[in-house]
C-alpha cells in the first residue's frame, strides 16, 4: 500500500513560481480581489436583481456582454455593470451639490 503524501517543500526553501511563456494559462486569482469580469450570477448578486433582469438588459443592448468562444458561459465587465447604474434623484440646477456635512445651524 502506497503513502499518497503531497510534497511540501521545507519552510527554509523560498518558492518562485516558474517563468510563464505567453500561452500558458493564467496564475491564480485572488478571491478577494474583485474582479473585471463577471458572470451572470455575479453581477445580479452586485446589482440585488434577478439573473433574468441581467440577460434581459444585455439583451436590450443597455448592458455589454461577452460569449467566451465555444461555451455558454457570458461575462460582463465590471466597468459596463456600474455604467448601468444611474442617479436615484438628479439634482435640481438651483441645488447646490451636496458637501458631506449636515445642515448649517445658526447659534
Amino acid at each position: 500500500m502506497k503513502n499518497s503524501v503531497a510534497f511540501t517543500p521545507p519552510a527554509s526553501t523560498p518558492v518562485t513560481p516558474a517563468p510563464r511563456s505567453p500561452g500558458d494559462a493564467p496564475a491564480a486569482v485572488d478571491s478577494d480581489a474583485p474582479r473585471d469580469l463577471l458572470t451572470v450570477e455575479q453581477a445580479a448578486a452586485h446589482l440585488q436583481v434577478s439573473t433574468s433582469s441581467i440577460r434581459s438588459y444585455i439583451r436590450e443592448g443597455r448592458l455589454k456582454a461577452f460569449r467566451v468562444a465555444g461555451l455558454r458561459k457570458v461575462l460582463i465587465p465590471r466597468a459596463e455593470l456600474l455604467a448601468l447604474l444611474e442617479p436615484a434623484r438628479r439634482p435640481s440646477p438651483n441645488e447646490p451639490p451636496m458637501s458631506g456635512q449636515g445642515p448649517a445651524v445658526d447659534g
